[in-house]
């Protein structure tokens, strides 16, 4: 009977190993060796498997998932090579059989796998023609060129992508007379970084038109398309003005040769952004400017990069072009490029204008002229300056060689009320001459510098040049009778003001002046004067100056007044203007010496609405009246649509614009962007392209004569994103039963269509192709098992290649566990294999059925392992794919006497005690560490064994390093547990008959 019961156990233990050895296989490890991506998918992972159980799977495949929704993965294939992988974080799952009838499967998975790699694809773009300072190398940014001539310049930045070698352009697509496709060679700047981009010029000069530039970097191909402006016109000699007058033409100062050269006063060519483009040819010196007779050719050009240029006539001189009419020519042109200029018809002002400066003392005027340096006196220098007495013909002073007027310095005295020849005799001997006389300056009345008061007025006196004091002032009223005497003494401390006066009475003012004596006799003068009384009314309006306009919504400039200088408000006044929020209120105080008549608010913001001034002139009721102001610009409906193109991002702004409640054209730019953004100024309906990634600001700009003011701004972050495959439309396969496989592509971003080539492996055989489509695009290609190359082209021209694996739905693992066995308690999280956009369905162990990709079924126990399955409707497969996986569950984790964790003992001096329980279920795989402390906070790590033995102490009053302990126990798969022992060391007696201890096999120890 013992030998029957004997075989029976040894037949259960056999069949147990057999069944073990059927049903697991999980002894291997999961090693990969990673190669970073260069390009935009080139990383690979070879996944190797070592162990025990390594060599005998079967049917093993690799898959490879990524870590973030929507990323790049690759389905079961047997090639342990996982290959056209981006950088990214991935995890690689091994699934297999254990044996070779396929019962017993075995999946492990290597999470946090990181596949290296810096590389971004490439971003060209265009940079715009644009205003640079004058630190900056004009070629870091593009010209348009000139009609009719090749003067453009290409420049592009490339950000991103491989830059260490310079990458190759080519043009793809140009105007007419320019071959394509063609490399070129380009230069590129300095300065730049990969991530903000370089800058490259293309060699040689381009024609304006319409181009497609591309650049290969060894992995991607980017495109960009943009149109290279074409100009027609040099700039505007002045500024906004289409004219040239005699008033440009200034004297060359200094020894001028042969009486041939003159200097213009231009306005140049600004920096404005409206005028980038001919900034760029300014600055650069392709402008030129020659004069000649009028309608001929000049024989000598003259670079134009300053605002005072010189010219030279040649073999004409100055004189030859003296006074109206026209008689000479003024041209404009690009440098090579002579067919396109302006011509200006002008002549030249004949001498006569002078700086003048002058001292009108008692007996004799202090006098000295210069030539000016501007359009009045163009002479031809050296000059000979002489003044000469005309009654007498006495010199009074001579000067030659004078090749600057500041070489004049010396003044004559002259007699008042006597005439004299001041000349001018240039190098050619042409005498500009004219007659000056001076009679004594009396004072004289200045109404508008008068003060006034509530109840009385004073007079200024109106003394210009005069030098010849004391005056005495004799004010007297209708009558003749004296109401005033005044004293003028010298003009550093003579008062302006007489004392104060009564409204509406007539007085006579009597000047004597003691210092002048004329026929024996004291010289006097004289003027009569009645002022009103009245308090003027006032107007208010907006003041229409550019200036301060423009910059922020209804921002202006207030104009209050009385409508004439000659009607003034008192001193002392106070004035306050109310409006409308948001306008803050204004107040106007006048001065308290002074009348006044008109005062300004500059850049404040006026709103539409009624408003209110109030002058308070400290005398009578304070005068008030209320109008209707309507605001200055203001912006409505500002938005903007986008298109994407070629050429970037186009921007299409609109909006409506008003200027004191009138409809104005409303214009729209860029104003900030990254490098070579776009210059352009736009109206309504007008495009703007963004070429590059970045932050931008579309504003509603306002031009005037002052400049440009962004009104109201939009910030546009535009991101750029490089062209891909759609890694959930994208998908390759062979179906259950089929030997041919299924390659569908789609990608995004980029311009649509896209063109799809199917390429062997190595890339140099076209297996399949093109197809040309927006959407997906499918290939009945392939072999299982098989790796491809995939060529992707977007309408604009940017291409990438990446390989796809041909995967094999009749052998491939679809489930991915994230871990089998599952602990207790935890999360059972399976996902299936993307198949493109499809469904999925589930059947769990107890017959529920649910739909969905991945599923989660959390607070897993024995009741939820089994048999999970799952059936998917792969596109373009006929019959549905099925695959099913196994769960596990571990045991929960415990110890034998769960009594004895976490409890206090007592421990004699001298005496063992040995803690820890056997640990049950999870994996079984268990680690221990055991620390101790004697106050609870300090602790120590003491062994890393299951259980641990403790000696009580020789002195229970000192301090026991043991009293606290702790063991913390970890399960490979599951995780762990801590449990903590308070243990305390008492005295113990020693008992005179051991014997009658009857300890028994427990532990006298525990409390």
């Amino acid at each position: 009977m013992r030998k029957l019961i004997y075989s029976i156990l040894f037949i259960i233990s056999i069949f147990g190993m057999v069944l073990q050895a059927q049903t697991t296989c999980d002894n291997f490890t999961v090693n990969t060796v990673v190669t970073p991506s260069t390009c935009q998918s080139n990383g690979t992972v070879t996944v190797t498997l070592t162990g025990a159980d390594a060599a005998g799977l079967f049917n093993v495949q690799y898959s490879l998932e990524p870590t973030v929704s929507g990323g790049f993965f690759l389905l079961p294939t047997a090639n342990n090579v996982l290959s056209g992988i981006p950088a990214g974080t991935y995890t690689v799952t091994v699934s297999a059989f254990c044996d070779a009838l396929g019962e017993y499967s075995v999946v492990k998975t290597k999470t946090n796998i990181v596949v290296g790699g810096t590389y971004q694809v490439p971003e060209l773009s265009f940079v715009a023609t644009g205003v640079t300072s004058t630190t900056t190398v004009p070629t870091s940014v593009s010209r348009s060129s000139y009609a009719g001539c090749v003067t453009g310049r290409i420049v592009m930045t490339m950000k991103d992508g491989n830059q260490t070698t310079t990458p190759v352009f080519t043009i793809t697509s140009a105007p007419t007379g320019i071959s394509t496709p063609q490399t070129v060679s380009v230069t590129r700047n300095s300065g730049g970084s990969l991530s903000a981009g370089y800058t490259y010029t293309l060699d040689g000069l381009y024609p304006g038109g319409n181009y497609t530039i591309e650049i290969n970097d060894g992995c991607y191909t980017a495109s960009r398309s943009f149109t290279l402006g074409e100009l027609t016109d040099v700039p505007n000699p002045n500024g906004t003005s289409t004219t040239m007058s005699y008033s440009d033409i200034y004297p060359y100062i200094g020894d001028n040769q042969d009486c041939a050269l003159i200097r213009l006063s231009l306005d140049g060519v600004t920096s404005a952004t409206s005028n980038a483009d001919l900034y760029q040819y300014y600055r650069e010196g392709l402008y030129e400017i020659g004069a000649a007779p009028l309608g001929g050719e000049p024989e000598q050009w003259t670079a134009w990069t300053s605002t005072n240029p010189i010219l030279d006539l040649g073999s004409h001189q100055i004189s030859e072009f003296y006074s109206s009419p026209n008689k000479m020519s003024v041209y404009f042109r690009v440098k090579n490029c002579p067919t396109v200029r302006e011509r200006y018809d002008v002549y030249i002002y004949k001498p006569s204008g002078s700086s003048i400066g002058h001292r009108e003392y008692c007996d004799y005027v202090r006098y000295r002229r210069r030539p000016t340096t501007t359009y009045s006196s163009v002479y031809c220098y050296p000059i000979t300056y002489k003044v000469v007495n005309n009654s007498t013909g006495d010199v009074l002073i001579e000067q030659s060689g004078i090749t600057n007027p500041t070489q004049i310095v010396d003044s004559v005295s002259l007699e008042y009320n006597t005439t004299y020849a001041v000349s001018f005799t240039d190098k050619a001997g042409t005498i500009y001459s004219s007659n000056v006389s001076y009679s004594f300056p009396n004072i004289t009345s200045y109404p508008t510098s008068d003060n006034k008061y509530c109840d009385t007025w004073v007079n200024y006196y109106y003394r210009p040049y005069l030098y010849c004091y004391p005056v005495y002032v004799d004010i007297k009223d209708s009558g003749g009778t004296t109401v005033a005497l005044d004293t003028i003494y010298s003009s550093a401390t003579a008062s302006n003001y007489s004392p104060p006066l009564e409204y509406d009475k007539a007085y006579t003012f009597n000047f004597t002046y003691p210092g002048r004596i004329v026929n024996g006799n004291v010289h006097t003068s004289s003027y009569p004067k009645t002022v009103a009384n009245t308090l003027p009314t006032l107007n208010l309006s907006i003041y229409q100056y550019d200036y301060y306009e423009g910059c922020e919504i209804n921002e202006g400039s207030l104009y209050v007044s009385t409508g004439s200088s000659s009607r003034q408000w008192p001193a002392g006044t106070v004035i306050t203007v109310t409006g409308p929020p948001p306008f803050t209120t204004q107040t106007y105080t006048q001065s308290s010496t002074a009348s006044g008549y008109n005062f300004y608010r500059y850049g404040i913001i006026i709103p539409p609405g009624n408003y209110t001034v109030t002058a308070d002139y400290g005398c009578d009721t304070p005068y008030s009246m209320t109008t209707y102001l309507p605001g200055t610009y203001d912006v409505k409906d500002f938005t903007y649509k986008t298109e994407k193109t070629c050429d970037g991002m186009s921007i299409i702004p609109s909006g409506t614009l008003t200027y004191m409640e009138n409809e104005v054209t409303a214009k729209f730019r860029l104003s900030a962007g990254p490098a070579g953004y776009d210059k352009n100024v736009v109206t309504s309906g007008g495009k703007i392209t963004l070429s590059a990634a970045g932050t931008y600001t579309l504003s509603v700009v306002v031009i005037d004569d002052d400049g440009e003011c962004d009104l109201t701004s939009q910030t546009i972050v535009y991101t750029a994103p490089p062209m891909e495959l759609d890694n959930t439309r994208t998908s390759a396969y062979a179906c259950v039963g089929s030997n041919v496989g299924i390659i569908m592509l789609q990608a995004v971003n980029g311009v649509a269509p896209y063109t799809y080539e199917l390429w062997d492996e190595n890339d140099t055989t076209q297996l399949q192709g093109p197809q040309k489509s927006s959407g997906q695009v499918v290939y009945n290609y392939g072999t299982p098992g098989s790796t491809y190359s995939v060529h992707v082209t977007d309408d604009c021209g940017n291409s990438f290649a990446q390989t796809v694996v041909v995967a094999n739905l009749e052998t491939a693992k679809l489930i991915i566990a994230d871990s089998n066995p599952v602990c207790y308690g935890n999360d059972i999280n399976l996902r299936c294999l993307t198949l493109g956009i499809t469904d999925y369905h589930w059947t769990y162990p107890d017959g529920t059925t649910i739909d969905g990709q991945a599923q989660v079924i959390s607070g897993a126990n024995s009741s939820k392992a089994g048999w999970y399955k799952v059936s998917v409707e792969a596109e373009h497969c006929g019959s549905p794919v099925t695959d099913s996986i196994y769960i596990s569950v571990y045991n929960p984790i415990s110890i034998t006497d769960p009594v004895l964790a976490n409890q206090t003992f007592e421990i004699c001096p001298k005496a063992s005690l040995t803690l820890g329980e056997a640990v049950t279920g999870g994996s079984g795989n268990y680690t221990y560490k055991w620390e101790y402390s004697s106050n609870g906070t300090t602790w120590y790590t003491y062994t890393t064994t299951s259980t641990l033995t403790v000696t009580g102490p020789t002195d229970t009053a000192g301090s026991y390093s043991f009293k606290y302990l702790r063991r913390t126990v970890t399960d490979a798969a599951c995780g762990g547990f801590v449990e903590n022992y308070l243990v305390n060391a008492i005295p113990c007696y020693i008992p005179v008959n051991p014997d009658l201890m009857n300890l028994g096999t427990g532990n006298p120890m525990k409390k």
